[in-house]
């Protein structure tokens, strides 16, 4: 009945509506045996056809507005039945929000992983890099101390020298006085001292002449 209220004619009953739509529902094979019929259930389409299920407009496909060639062209495998989208359920709408979250959360999960590793190898890069660093000083520092050291060594062996030379010169110094007094005494007039004198610068001159004779 719908396929004939979609034409549209002008001037046309509804008895002969409903008598083209018994016509049309002969001439379609059935869906299941493919055959030929004439429609058997007239009595019960009058007790359901004001009902709302079957007052809603059936459903256009992909579309494009129904015209009555398009009716004509359909074929006999279109039936008379609403076709309406089944509205989602809670749960499928629940459902499908969860998946949604889901897959949300679990690109932000990789978002977060990546920068972490990103992080992370900046972080190891970072430690390796002050690693290096802190080797680079340490070994300049055992090279700083290791100067110092030698520097250190190198002055106390310096003022070690300038001391051994200061004692050689002093001694040298008191050499060549001893040398010089001894000189002195040995070459000593003793005829005009008294006795005493006398027996005192000789006896130094024994004792010069000895220490010679050992040295």
């Amino acid at each position: 009945m719908a396929k004939i209220e979609a034409r549209n004619p002008s001037g046309v009953t509804y008895e002969d509506k409903l008598k083209d739509a018994k016509e049309l529902y002969k001439e379609s094979p059935a869906q299941t045996t493919g055959k030929k019929s004439g429609f058997a259930f007239e009595h019960c389409w009058v007790e359901l056809k004001n009902q709302p299920k079957w007052n809603m407009p059936k459903e256009r496909s992909k579309g494009f507005p129904q015209t009555p060639s398009s009716i004509d062209e359909g074929g006999s495998n279109d039936d008379d039945t609403v076709e309406l989208e089944r509205p989602i359920g809670r749960k499928a709408e629940k459902a499908k929000r969860k998946r949604t979250d889901g897959d949300k959360g679990f690109d932000d999960y990789l978002a977060k992983k990546l920068q972490y590793m990103e992080e992370s190898h900046e972080q190891d890069n970072e430690a390796l890099r002050i690693k290096a660093d802190r080797v680079r000083v340490d070994a300049q520092r055992a090279d700083i101390e290791k100067e110092r050291a030698d520097i250190e060594k190198e002055r106390l062996r310096l003022e070690t020298s300038r001391e051994t030379h200061r004692v050689d010169i002093e001694n040298e110094r008191l050499r060549l006085e001893t040398i010089r007094e001894e000189g002195r005494i040995m070459t000593l007039d003793t005829s005009s001292m008294n006795d005493k004198e006398s027996r005192y610068f000789e006896n130094l001159k024994d004792k010069i002449l000895a220490r010679q004779q050992l040295e």
